[in-house]
């Protein structure tokens, strides 16, 4: 009897976990002013790119290495993911309660010379070069701003939010609500015609507004209606439900960089036996050429840049 009971009981732990595991896909919030998360499924998958892909897509020999050799990473483990980007309203919040200071100066679009990487020092994230309303990601913040950001979020919280691990915001740009993965380059296809309706990209819509080369090599042929960044959320989801995982701003995420993924993790968990001198950014941004536009694409930056291009996403554990 008393055996027979244990298992009544095992079973019915087992039962309530999965009664009460959440549905890939659902959405929740810690708290009336908490960012919308999305629950995204455990899954496997091959990270990195082949020499084919790197080759047809025009990625420049360094940037092509750094994406190999391929590997196999599972993710054993659900977690949550902020649906948008943080946004300038979300960020200013977070500033007025804890008191930070941020840095000025910020890498911007440079409109005298129509090119990138001018060091401003009068840019702030409050004037990126460009306007923004309080729904655009915020951009011109730090690596440690996105670690604080996600500390506070926890303490409001009593939940561990974090930023996402390279491989996790990889899975993020290949995986289905079924826990596949999509091994194209990207999760609609190898193509490029689609890209305008799930992402701002650097697109015919900017070529024209800043009178810049609409080169295929550089613009995707289609129009977002954007030339700078868009208000978040402003187009298609990804499969998992997520906006803005390709382009609008790329996002800090844990990983310090290496140049190769020799000795990578394969659980999903975040590369920190690299160079901290430099850390992962993820997803690409308004100002991202195709090449950068694909889910084996990751880039790197030192932590203290402010620029015009790298926002902020958080994920959530839910372990």
């Amino acid at each position: 009897m008393k055996a027979l009971m244990m298992v009544f009981l095992a079973v019915l732990a087992v039962g309530t976990a999965a009664a009460q595991a959440p549905k890939a896909g659902s959405t929740f919030k810690d708290c009336a002013d908490c960012p919308e998360m999305v629950v995204i499924p455990p899954g496997a998958f091959i990270m990195g790119s082949t020499a084919e892909e790197t080759t047809r897509e025009g990625t420049p020999d360094r940037d092509a290495a750094n994406e190999k050799p391929q590997h196999k990473v599972t993710i054993a483990y659900p977690f949550a993911v902020m649906k948008t980007e943080v946004t300038r309203k979300d960020f200013a919040a977070f500033l007025a309660a804890t008191g930070r200071a941020t840095a000025e100066g910020c890498k911007i679009w440079d409109k005298e010379a129509n090119g990138w990487g001018i060091m401003d020092a009068d840019a702030t994230w409050k004037n990126p070069g460009f306007a923004q309303g309080d729904d655009h990601p915020v951009v011109c913040v730090q690596w440690a701003d996105a670690a604080e950001y996600a500390k506070w979020m926890s303490a409001k919280t009593g939940q561990k939010y974090r930023l996402l691990s390279d491989a996790e915001f990889e899975w993020l740009l290949r995986g289905n609500l079924d826990g596949t993965a999509a091994h194209s380059v990207r999760w609609w296809g190898d193509g490029r015609d689609q890209a305008c309706e799930y992402a701002n990209v650097s697109d015919l819509t900017k070529a024209e507004a800043l009178k810049i080369s609409a080169d295929p090599a550089t613009t995707f042929q289609c129009k977002d209606g954007y030339a700078f960044t868009a208000p978040v959320g402003s187009f298609k989801p990804n499969p998992l439900g997520v906006h803005d995982a390709f382009g609008n701003a790329w996002e800090w995420v844990q990983d310090c960089f290496a140049r190769t993924y020799e000795g990578a993790p394969a659980d999903g968990s975040a590369r920190e036996d690299g160079d901290c001198s430099e850390r992962v950014i993820r997803g690409g941004a308004w100002h991202a050429d195709p090449w950068y536009i694909r889910a084996a694409k990751h880039d790197w930056a030192p932590p203290e840049l402010n620029t015009a291009r790298v926002g902020i996403r958080l994920a959530r554990d839910l372990k």
